[in-house]
């Protein structure tokens, strides 16, 4: 579990834009991301993204039912970089990647429809 923690108190006004429009919350002159390196469930991914924003005393977000939307699957999932809310209604395409030397730089898991990662 991993909060990304902005603490800078003079930020300029572009970047406390950007801040806004990526979805993290501002509490008590920080800005803050959740981390959640999760491919799971809506609701596995959420109480993730809750046990991350607990690190700031911040409160849960809401339960997330089964069968999200696409809309707001890619919104979380954007939010909460690197999460992937496997039972959502937005289509997933992953693929293994090599380095220069040919060599697998990740080995792929099972995730769901042929999408797959592994946390």
């Amino acid at each position: 579990m991993a909060l990304l923690d902005v603490s800078e108190p003079y930020l300029s006004r572009r970047v406390v834009q950007a801040a806004d429009f990526e979805s993290m919350a501002h509490a008590d002159g920080h800005w803050y991301a959740p981390v959640v390196d999760v491919c799971s469930s809506s609701h596995d991914v959420a109480a993730a993204a809750a046990r991350s924003l607990s690190l700031a005393g911040l409160g849960a977000p809401p339960v997330l039912a089964p069968g999200v939307s696409a809309h707001a699957a890619a919104r979380l999932e954007r939010a909460w970089w690197p999460a992937k809310i496997i039972d959502s209604e937005l289509p997933c395409l992953s693929f293994g990647t090599k380095c220069l030397g040919g060599q697998p730089v990740e080995e792929i898991g099972r995730c769901r429809q042929g999408c797959s990662r592994r946390a």
